[in-house]
């Protein structure tokens, strides 16, 4: 039924259909933030930091920061798998801040003589570089040779920006856990480790692909 506004179904429907996925997972994790926020680190963490409303306004600056720059990436077209490695390296994020082993965070914890949050760094830079050439390649940018060394630079900036936000985070609220300098350079090193990974791995599989080609061309040429 529609109203004399105009609106009904077919509206809502027309609504709905202009919503892409990339805007449902940036609402559902800034939905998920202030969750996390409210239930789990204020909780934890208030009593180090001098009141609520300074950790709460961290929380704010991720959302000011995270409201552009979905407004700027929504424009693109994202794969499925994309999103849900995204998805897995937030709550890998949101677990290593939140659960606790033994009074000690999951963040906190050394596995192999690493602890975790390297390997969510290591994860996160993973994914962030094969997401950056998903978004290059859209645009139709490529860079030949330079490929690698360009996904890594930019998923080393993409990185930085995280632990400028991280600092300002430190500044607003106080003492976050976040950790010292050396932690951040470590956070640094890992991000290498991912980003570089990441372009082996598309490294190795094009070359498969070109073997692949390449049997199949003496093999037809056989024939």
């Amino acid at each position: 039924m529609t109203r004399r506004d105009g609106s009904g179904p077919g509206m809502v429907a027309g609504r709905l259909a202009g919503v892409r996925p990339f805007d449902w997972f940036i609402l559902v994790n800034i939905a998920l933030s202030g969750v996390m926020v409210a239930a789990v680190y204020y909780p934890t963490l208030g009593g180090h930091v001098g009141g609520g409303g300074r950790y709460f306004s961290y929380l704010l600056l991720f959302v000011g920061l995270a409201v552009p720059v979905w407004g700027w990436l929504r424009r693109f077209d994202y794969p499925t798998w994309l999103l849900v490695a995204l998805e897995a390296g937030i709550l890998l994020h949101f677990a290593g801040g939140g659960l606790e082993i033994d009074s000690l965070r999951l963040y906190d914890q050394v596995f192999f003589g690493v602890r975790f949050d390297k390997y969510v760094h290591f994860y996160n830079s993973l994914v962030g570089a094969l997401g950056v050439r998903s978004l290059l390649r859209q645009r139709g940018i490529r860079f030949g040779g330079c490929e690698s060394l360009v996904l890594v630079s930019c998923t080393l900036g993409l990185g930085a920006v995280v632990e400028m936000v991280e600092y300002a985070g430190f500044v607003i609220a106080g003492a976050t856990g976040m950790g010292d300098y050396a932690n951040n350079m470590q956070d640094l090193l890992a991000n290498v480790l991912g980003s570089t990974t990441a372009v082996a791995a598309l490294r190795l599989a094009r070359a498969g692909v070109a073997s692949t080609a390449g049997l199949d061309a003496v093999t037809a040429s056989e024939d």
